[in-house]
């Protein structure tokens, strides 16, 4: 398996998806061809093969992105900071849904989905025993 870049919902397998994903200025080729087997002459730039022949961890530095590895070493995840639409901090912001969208990535937004499925299974529960009479 070669290399795959995550980014969010994305992935990337070939330099013309990664190319989509950061923008081509910013792919950064390996200085040498990583393929063993490869016809004399033929060039190896191409945009629709595998990402070997990008050298990842510059492309990521020449973009000013940061990344992590996955479990699977040839997983890059490119972790990307999250925004509020407004550029606003939250308490500044009147509109709930902006707010609670904020939140979703942080622990108020954890512990505020938490408090939702708890509520949510108490209604089922009463629901149910309400149904079934017991």
């Amino acid at each position: 398996m070669c290399n795959t870049v995550i980014d969010g919902h994305r992935a990337a397998t070939t330099p013309a998806e990664l190319a989509e994903l950061i923008g081509a200025e910013n792919l950064v080729w390996q200085d040498h061809n990583p393929f063993s087997r490869w016809p004399a002459g033929e060039d190896w730039h191409r945009m629709d093969l595998c990402l070997c022949p990008i050298d990842l961890k510059q492309t990521f530095e020449k973009a000013g992105l940061d990344y992590r590895r996955g479990v699977d070493p040839m997983e890059w995840f490119i972790v990307r900071a999250t925004e509020l639409p407004d550029k606003k901090p939250a308490e500044v912001s009147s509109h709930w849904a902006r707010r609670i969208g904020w939140a979703a990535g942080t622990v108020v937004g954890h512990a505020l989905r938490l408090i939702i499925l708890f509520v949510a299974a108490v209604l089922v529960v009463w629901a149910a025993r309400e149904f079934l009479d017991i």
